[in-house]
């Protein structure tokens, strides 16, 4: 799924993995994933509930649920969620992503900026996720200055996809799919068909070349 773009077959060893072991909370995190990126929201809801059931003091699951929840629309379970991630470890960053893009699609721009505040804070390496925030809000300088600053750290799969994210958020379509073609691909790279941040890069010619590549079962 995330390296050989092999969907059909990812969700096939899913389903093997979980015969061989239905309590395996990380078979069931990832299916969620590949579920929500097949557009199955309701069965990947479904799938993420038993990841955190089989694991239920792992605050990436639980945090990454309240995500899930937020792209489902479901923002006040996002928000719970995320808080719940706190109960687990204090100011868990990816906490704090869940609760930056959950008031973000509600429109609560100053609270989604804080809380992205505090997770660069944190946790620099997702400093990235601040630049998007930034640059979707109007704040256009301070989008920039985290573009330089990721433009001139070591480049990764991780650094690539950050700068993708940004550009596109600032419109620079051309320069945002030139690190989305960088490879080895960061594994999210598939889900810009799908999740809010990589929006943006829809309206760009490149993007139905892309999908193409992709070849995502209907």
């Amino acid at each position: 799924m995330y390296s050989l773009w092999e969907f059909d077959k990812g969700e096939k060893y899913f389903k093997k993995a979980l015969e061989l072991n239905p309590n395996s909370d990380q078979a069931h995190y990832h299916y969620s994933w590949a579920l929500f990126l097949l557009g199955r929201m309701d069965e990947a809801i479904v799938e993420h509930e038993l990841a955190q059931k089989y694991d239920p003091f792992n605050p990436h699951i639980t945090a990454f649920f309240g995500l899930l929840y937020c792209y489902a629309g479901r923002y006040e379970d996002a928000i719970r969620e995320a808080e719940k991630s706190f109960e687990m470890i204090k100011d868990y960053p990816l906490g704090y992503w869940t609760l930056g893009e959950t008031y973000l699609a509600m429109g609560k721009e100053d609270e989604a900026i804080e809380a992205h505040k505090k997770m660069a804070e944190i946790a620099p390496p997702l400093s990235w996720m601040l630049g998007y925030t930034y640059a979707v809000t109007g704040h256009i300088e301070e989008a920039e200055k985290i573009l330089n600053e990721l433009e001139k750290a070591e480049l990764s799969s991780w650094n690539a996809i950050g700068r993708a994210v940004i550009h596109g958020a600032l419109g620079n379509m051309d320069e945002a799919y030139k690190w989305v073609d960088y490879e080895p691909h960061h594994a999210w790279i598939a889900w810009i068909t799908c999740m809010p941040m990589f929006k943006p890069l829809h309206d760009a010619p490149q993007y139905e070349e892309f999908v193409q590549q992709l070849n995502i079962p209907k």
